[in-house]
């Protein structure tokens, strides 16, 4: 009697890790939404209380005021150790505004007190006492962009009372933004490995295809 043939292998499900408490409370509803839409299982966890990451194939690390909880993100050691780690694996990450400020090497508050943060970009934030960016943004891909073609247009917006210092040239800047309330132009969207980071709020309905290839470079991203 021959042996059953062997079954097919199911299709991996990548799940994808949330930030979601006190410091990281900004993520537009239609982002999660289409994550899912796209196969991704979504997986919710805390910066500021949880110890580790989630077992996950990738990251997004949204909006927020982490200015407000930056003594308690900087604490938990373990948990900024674990995102680092996380960045540097080669598996997809994306971080906006306030997660893009906790990737950094550090936080300053309008205080001067200064907060290690998770230490993946080789810059450091600081909190300013007046608004430094309020507007829709559009964002054109240039070539390199991990989760969009080169030319391919997403919309969003800034609001921000921080500014990064000066990031090295070498870090790779995949994207042109055009501010739409006075048309200026400058070059975003920090990637460093697998990592994109910037200070835009991305809105993911605008352009379905960043969050479909996000899902999709998740998928051959397993944990060892």
């Amino acid at each position: 009697m021959s042996a059953p043939p062997n079954p097919e292998p199911r299709t991996l499900i990548p799940k994808i890790a949330i930030a979601r408490d006190e410091a990281f409370c900004f993520c537009y509803q239609d982002n999660i939404d289409l994550l899912q839409q796209f196969g991704a299982e979504i997986v919710f966890f805390s910066p500021v209380h949880d110890r580790e990451l989630p077992d996950v194939q990738g990251l997004y690390l949204p909006g927020g005021y982490p200015e407000l909880h930056a003594k308690a993100l900087s604490r938990n050691a373990g948990m900024r150790e674990a995102v680092r780690s996380f960045c540097l694996s080669s598996r997809p990450v994306y971080a906006e505004c306030g997660g893009f400020l906790y990737l950094l090497e550090s936080l300053t508050g309008i205080d001067g007190s200064s907060h290690a943060m998770a230490g993946v970009f080789p810059a450091r934030g600081s909190m300013l006492p007046r608004l430094q960016r309020l507007g829709y943004v559009e964002v054109g891909a240039l070539a390199g962009h991990p989760f969009l073609p080169e030319g391919g247009i997403i919309r969003g917006h800034e609001f921000h009372y921080s500014e990064v210092s000066l990031m090295p040239q070498d870090v790779k800047r995949t994207c042109r933004v055009l501010r739409r309330k006075d048309n200026a132009e400058f070059l975003e969207g920090f990637l460093l490995g697998t990592t994109l980071a910037g200070y835009m709020h991305l809105h993911f309905a605008s352009q379905p295809g960043f969050a479909k290839n996000f899902v999709e470079s998740c998928t051959g991203s397993r944990l060892p």
